[in-house]
Protein backbone atom coordinates (compact mmCIF):
# COMPACT_ATOMS: atom_id res chain seq x y z
CA UNK A 1 0.00 0.00 0.00
CA UNK A 2 1.38 3.83 -0.50
CA UNK A 3 -0.07 7.24 -0.74
CA UNK A 4 0.63 9.47 -4.02
CA UNK A 5 2.07 11.92 -1.25
CA UNK A 6 5.43 12.67 -0.29
CA UNK A 7 6.37 11.05 3.15
CA UNK A 8 4.29 12.42 6.38
CA UNK A 9 5.12 16.01 7.46
CA UNK A 10 5.81 16.69 11.03
CA UNK A 11 2.59 18.18 12.95
CA UNK A 12 2.71 21.37 15.45
CA UNK A 13 4.16 20.75 18.27
CA UNK A 14 1.20 22.17 19.81
CA UNK A 15 -1.48 20.15 18.26
CA UNK A 16 -0.87 17.31 20.29
CA UNK A 17 -0.02 16.93 24.19
CA UNK A 18 3.34 16.31 24.70
CA UNK A 19 2.53 12.91 26.95
CA UNK A 20 1.54 11.62 23.60
CA UNK A 21 3.76 12.76 20.80
CA UNK A 22 6.26 11.34 22.97
CA UNK A 23 4.06 7.72 23.18
CA UNK A 24 3.74 8.34 19.25
CA UNK A 25 7.49 9.41 18.94
CA UNK A 26 8.67 6.57 21.17
CA UNK A 27 6.44 3.59 21.28
CA UNK A 28 6.34 2.31 17.92
CA UNK A 29 9.33 0.04 19.30
CA UNK A 30 7.40 -1.07 21.98
CA UNK A 31 4.43 -2.02 19.58
CA UNK A 32 6.51 -4.80 18.45
CA UNK A 33 5.93 -6.57 21.64
CA UNK A 34 2.09 -5.98 21.96
CA UNK A 35 -1.06 -6.47 20.22
CA UNK A 36 -2.17 -3.70 18.26
CA UNK A 37 -5.37 -3.41 20.46
CA UNK A 38 -2.82 -2.42 23.75
CA UNK A 39 -0.90 -0.04 21.64
CA UNK A 40 -4.58 1.09 20.82
CA UNK A 41 -6.13 1.72 24.11
CA UNK A 42 -2.73 3.24 25.64
CA UNK A 43 -2.35 5.66 23.29
CA UNK A 44 -6.44 6.77 23.50
CA UNK A 45 -5.67 7.10 27.10
CA UNK A 46 -3.43 9.93 26.22
CA UNK A 47 -5.42 11.47 24.21
CA UNK A 48 -7.18 14.50 25.59
CA UNK A 49 -10.33 17.18 25.18
CA UNK A 50 -8.16 19.63 23.41
CA UNK A 51 -6.04 16.75 21.51
CA UNK A 52 -9.65 15.86 19.67
CA UNK A 53 -10.14 19.68 19.04
CA UNK A 54 -6.86 19.90 17.51
CA UNK A 55 -7.51 16.89 15.46
CA UNK A 56 -10.63 18.61 13.74
CA UNK A 57 -8.53 21.64 12.56
CA UNK A 58 -6.47 19.14 10.60
CA UNK A 59 -9.42 16.95 9.01
CA UNK A 60 -8.25 18.57 5.63
CA UNK A 61 -4.99 17.09 5.66
CA UNK A 62 -5.96 13.50 7.06
CA UNK A 63 -8.78 13.75 4.14
CA UNK A 64 -6.30 14.72 1.59
CA UNK A 65 -3.40 11.86 2.75
CA UNK A 66 -6.53 9.45 2.95
CA UNK A 67 -7.70 9.99 -0.70
CA UNK A 68 -3.90 9.82 -1.75
CA UNK A 69 -3.65 5.86 -0.68
CA UNK A 70 -3.60 3.72 -4.19
CA UNK A 71 -3.19 0.68 -3.36
CA UNK A 72 -5.84 -0.38 -1.13
CA UNK A 73 -9.17 1.14 -1.92
CA UNK A 74 -10.54 -1.10 1.30
CA UNK A 75 -8.32 1.06 3.71
CA UNK A 76 -8.97 4.09 1.75
CA UNK A 77 -12.62 3.65 2.09
CA UNK A 78 -12.15 2.74 5.84
CA UNK A 79 -10.06 5.72 6.85
CA UNK A 80 -12.65 8.22 5.30
CA UNK A 81 -15.48 6.88 6.79
CA UNK A 82 -13.40 6.90 10.36
CA UNK A 83 -12.27 10.59 9.48
CA UNK A 84 -16.15 11.46 9.01
CA UNK A 85 -17.20 10.03 12.09
CA UNK A 86 -15.03 11.76 14.13
CA UNK A 87 -16.07 15.03 12.16
CA UNK A 88 -19.50 14.42 12.13
CA UNK A 89 -19.08 13.12 16.54
CA UNK A 90 -17.75 16.18 17.26
CA UNK A 91 -20.44 18.57 18.03
CA UNK A 92 -23.28 15.60 18.57
CA UNK A 93 -23.92 14.45 21.85
CA UNK A 94 -22.45 11.09 21.23
CA UNK A 95 -21.28 9.08 24.24
CA UNK A 96 -18.58 6.81 23.41
CA UNK A 97 -15.92 8.75 24.82
CA UNK A 98 -13.74 5.76 23.79
CA UNK A 99 -14.76 5.27 20.21
CA UNK A 100 -14.20 8.88 19.64
CA UNK A 101 -10.66 9.04 21.58
CA UNK A 102 -9.39 5.59 20.03
CA UNK A 103 -10.66 6.90 16.55
CA UNK A 104 -8.35 10.21 17.39
CA UNK A 105 -5.35 7.86 17.96
CA UNK A 106 -5.59 6.26 14.93
CA UNK A 107 -6.21 9.40 13.12
CA UNK A 108 -3.11 11.10 14.76
CA UNK A 109 -1.02 7.87 14.20
CA UNK A 110 -2.13 8.11 10.17
CA UNK A 111 -1.24 11.66 10.10
CA UNK A 112 2.03 11.63 11.84
CA UNK A 113 5.53 10.79 10.73
CA UNK A 114 6.34 8.41 13.16
CA UNK A 115 5.39 4.97 11.98
CA UNK A 116 6.50 1.65 12.98
CA UNK A 117 6.55 1.21 9.02
CA UNK A 118 7.41 4.27 6.98
CA UNK A 119 4.48 4.97 4.82
CA UNK A 120 6.96 5.74 1.71
CA UNK A 121 7.36 1.89 2.05
CA UNK A 122 5.58 0.50 -1.41
CA UNK A 123 3.02 -2.33 -0.73
CA UNK A 124 3.58 -2.25 3.24
CA UNK A 125 4.11 0.99 4.13
CA UNK A 126 0.81 1.85 5.27
CA UNK A 127 0.37 -1.98 6.80
CA UNK A 128 1.23 -1.25 10.40
CA UNK A 129 -1.65 2.31 9.87
CA UNK A 130 -4.38 -0.76 8.58
CA UNK A 131 -3.60 -2.71 11.83
CA UNK A 132 -4.75 0.16 14.04
CA UNK A 133 -8.08 1.16 11.78
CA UNK A 134 -9.04 -2.80 11.64
CA UNK A 135 -8.54 -2.87 15.80
CA UNK A 136 -10.56 0.07 16.12
CA UNK A 137 -13.04 -1.10 13.80
CA UNK A 138 -13.12 -3.87 15.25
CA UNK A 139 -13.30 -2.55 18.64
CA UNK A 140 -16.23 -0.02 17.64
CA UNK A 141 -18.00 -1.39 15.04
CA UNK A 142 -21.48 -1.23 16.56
CA UNK A 143 -21.29 2.70 17.78
CA UNK A 144 -19.74 3.30 14.70
CA UNK A 145 -22.87 1.38 12.16
CA UNK A 146 -25.40 2.87 14.78
CA UNK A 147 -24.23 6.32 13.94
CA UNK A 148 -23.54 5.96 10.20
CA UNK A 149 -27.52 4.59 9.99
CA UNK A 150 -28.89 7.53 12.00
CA UNK A 151 -27.26 10.03 9.59
CA UNK A 152 -26.89 8.71 6.50
CA UNK A 153 -29.65 6.52 6.41
CA UNK A 154 -27.40 3.54 5.48
CA UNK A 155 -24.52 1.24 6.44
CA UNK A 156 -20.89 2.75 6.65
CA UNK A 157 -18.62 1.61 4.13
CA UNK A 158 -16.25 -0.15 6.23
CA UNK A 159 -16.31 -3.79 4.77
Amino acid sequence: MKTKSAPDRKLPRHAIPLELDTYLRTATKDALGTSPTSYLERGAQLVTPSALGALRGLLPELRTKASAITDSARLRRRLETMIAFFDETADAEFTDVEARREIGFVLFYFLKGYDLIPDAIPHIGLMDDALLVEAVLGRHQESIRAHWLALHGAEPEIQ
